[in-house]
């Protein structure tokens, strides 16, 4: 513990180190013109600073660790809350203007309303407390069976959020009457925030998440990537971005909203099947109503391709970008041109098709099949070659970026490696339910399995597991890597796609749509990504310029984990009593 407080840029760089503090920097805030910075410290102060690291005021009068600290919104006072059961409204000077007294443990937090005219108090007693300016309690607000570690004031004043241990946040009215009661978090919740225009919320807590909701506990997005408890939340001041500190010593920088950049309805089912043209200008989408539909980004369609006679379950486009091939429950494959005109039908499943790839150099196509095998095909309706050695439906096929192999899933809980032979290399075990989906990495060095017992396993091509993405709470249907090889995607049953990064780390979660998330794809330059759901909507989504996040790495600023008398202290465990 260096016992400081660090200044960034947004790009993760140290500006200023605030050296001072005798030991652990427990609060930290931004004065309202963004001109100085409070701190408050286990050391029984705290100290106002400039942004050049040099001390203007210490605030000395506690006699327990300050716990949180507040500026007034006119910025000529402080607040500061201690374990020693008080909270100090102070002038500029450090000079005590009120001591609160009343809670019966220790206050955990401190805000000021938006008027400035009175305060919030949170306390291990379990309850918070506001009061007026001159330490007069207000109303006090009890519904919490465990420490409230956090509140916060709404922007219009009219309701408060408290977090608690309880695992809970509730919203109150100003007469102590709960408004809304937050349940999603594993584990106790240790910050809340208000969204500046007052519309949304943010929850971080001690099972390393952080969740943002609307005012009525809808969860909007749910931040996962900290290894640590997340122990503060804050929104940016034009609330676009959120920015989370824990105990894995890191603070990450997120997005608040998910890029939605056009729906795309037009299908009267569920849309199974999406892809990007090589030139992302144009996507494809197959339905359950039968029907392809060619499409520009902007939503309008370009061209139906009607001939399949029953639900289309797979859509891609050619690498060239001149055609379509698709697949259908009526055991075949049309090769299409992109006026809409068939080129090629391939017939010879004896069964319903569920997967079709192009070669990587466009001169053959794969296909799954209900019947339990895949065909390689040249482009003229002719079989090269069967592939036969699941004992269930084939569900998903791929081809390698070299085209020297292929890679098939399977609902008989395994895929294969195969040369274009027709000769197994090696099969992949290790999921419990349906291989829905697989995909080589655009270097071939390693695939990825997506299955119906919710998990995404990646591999490398000797069959050795190399990450499991878990995260999902329902089948995984569909799985791409972005077309770097740096980061992939899911879609599910859950109604959601994840990115991820190839370690496991869930990047972001795009969870718009009101039903399963059949099918993923990423656009060729891997700036957006396009989603096709049971809603019979797809969806083209943008993944930020910025970054899902941005570390900002301090190794010589470390939180750390709650000691056990921490914990008791704090109220988020009861002290075991020995019965030695």
């Amino acid at each position: 513990m260096d016992q400081t407080a660090i200044l960034w840029d947004l790009n993760g760089k140290p500006i200023q180190k605030f050296e001072g503090h005798t030991s652990v920097v427990s609060s930290v805030i931004f004065a309202p013109d963004g001109k100085s910075i409070l701190t408050g410290s286990f050391d029984q102060t705290a100290i106002l600073w400039d942004l050049n690291g040099k001390q203007i005021q210490k605030f000395e009068g506690h006699t327990g660790w300050v716990s949180s600290v507040a500026f007034s919104p006119d910025g000529m006072s402080i607040l500061t809350g201690s374990v020693d059961q008080t909270a100090i409204l102070w002038d500029l000077n450090g000079n005590p203007i009120q001591k609160f007294e009343g809670h019966t443990g220790w206050v955990t937090s401190v805000a000021f309303a938006t008027d400035g005219m009175s305060i919030l108090t949170g306390s291990a007693d379990k309850t918070a407390i506001r009061w007026d300016l001159n330490g007069k309690p207000i109303q006090k607000f009890e519904g919490h069976t465990e420490v409230v570690t956090s509140v916060a004031f709404s922007p219009d004043g009219m309701s408060i959020l408290t977090g608690s241990g309880d695992k809970t946040a509730i919203r109150w009215d100003l007469n102590g009457n709960p408004i809304e009661k937050f349940k999603g978090h594993a584990d106790a919740v240790y910050s809340v925030a208000f969204s500046p225009d007052g519309k949304s919320i943010l929850t971080g807590s001690l099972d390393d998440t952080a969740i943002l909701w609307d005012t009525l506990a809808n969860q909007l997005q749910t931040f996962q990537g900290h290894t640590g408890q997340v122990a503060s939340v804050a929104f940016s001041p034009d609330g676009k971005y959120i920015l989370t500190g824990s105990i894995d010593e890191t603070a990450i920088l997120w997005y608040t909203q998910e890029n939605l950049l056009k729906v795309f309805r037009d299908h009267t089912d569920v849309v199974s099947s999406v892809d990007f043209s090589p030139d992302g200008k144009s996507i494809v989408t197959g339905s359950y109503d039968n029907s392809v539909n060619l499409w520009d980004t902007q939503g309008d369609t370009w061209q139906t391709f009607w001939e399949h006679k029953d639900k289309v379950t797979s859509v891609a486009f050619s690498p060239d970008g001149k055609s379509i091939l698709t697949g259908s429950f009526d055991d075949t494959a049309i090769l299409w041109d992109l006026n809409g005109k068939q080129l090629q039908k391939f017939v010879g499943h004896t069964g319903d098709v569920y997967s079709i790839a192009f070669s990587p150099g466009g001169d053959s196509i794969l296909t799954g099949s209900f019947d339990d095998t895949a065909i390689l095909w040249d482009l003229n309706g002719n079989q090269l070659q069967k592939f036969e050695e699941h004992i269930q439906t084939v569900s998903s096929v791929a081809f390698s970026p070299g085209g020297d192999s292929i890679l098939t899933g399977s609902w008989d809980n395994t895929a294969i490696l195969w040369d274009t032979k027709g000769n197994p290399l090696q099969t992949f075990t290790g999921h419990i339910n349906t291989v829905a989906s697989v995909a080589f990495s655009p270097d071939g060095k390693s695939i990825l399995t997506g299955s119906w017992d919710e998990n995404v396993i990646l591999w490398n091509t000797r069959g050795n597991k190399l990450q499991t993405l878990r995260g999902h709470t329902d089948a995984v249907y569909s799985v791409a890597f972005s077309p770097d090889g740096k980061s992939i995607l899911t879609g599910s049953r859950d109604n959601s796609a994840i990115q991820w990064d190839t370690k496991g780390n869930l990047l972001q979660s795009f969870s718009k749509q009101n039903g399963r998330v059949t099918s993923v794809a990423f656009s060729p330059d891997g700036k957006s990504i396009l989603t096709g759901s049971s809603d019979r909507t797809a969806i083209l989504w943008e993944i930020p310029t910025l970054g899902i996040f941005q570390w900002l790495q301090g190794s010589d600023c470390p939180l750390r984990q709650l000691t056990q008398e921490e914990k008791v202290m704090y109220g988020i465990i009861e002290e075991k009593i020995s019965t030695r």
